[in-house]
């Protein structure tokens, strides 16, 4: 069931938006894509929530973080500003490849959360990563 040697590109769909809550700055991201070296894969998915405040009188830039989807096969995320250090906020991964099944038909639940956190970054002077 594996498509032909020469390869293939996938082509992921996603969505950003972003708006201001009081002080907090609120990012949406979510992407969706199946695998086509697969016939018949079915597209697997996460979104992201993430709520980014800023304490200037302790240079702290705190972020929550939500991330959910469909439970396969992995999803990490990471915070970066571009400056050297980027920061893991969380990950998950499936127990087993049967948890592939879920994907298809009425078991696909894409709103599972995968993951929840919430840290709390150090920065210097010029807004990089402690």
């Amino acid at each position: 069931m594996v498509g032909p040697r020469v390869g293939d590109r996938g082509k992921p769909k996603a969505h950003i938006t972003s708006f201001k809550d009081g002080t907090d700055f609120c990012v949406a991201a979510e992407y969706t894509g199946a695998n086509p070296l697969v016939p018949g894969a079915p597209a697997i998915g996460a979104q992201g929530e993430y709520r980014l405040g800023y304490d200037s009188a302790g240079n702290v830039l705190s972020v929550q973080t939500k991330i959910s989807g469909d439970q396969f096969p992995a999803c990490e995320s990471f915070v970066d500003v571009g400056l050297g250090h980027g920061v893991f906020l969380g990950g998950f991964a499936s127990e087993s490849r049967a948890q592939i099944l879920p994907l298809y038909g009425q078991l696909n639940q894409p709103d599972a959360i995968y993951f929840e956190s919430r840290v709390r970054i150090l920065l210097n002077a010029h807004g990089a990563f402690q």
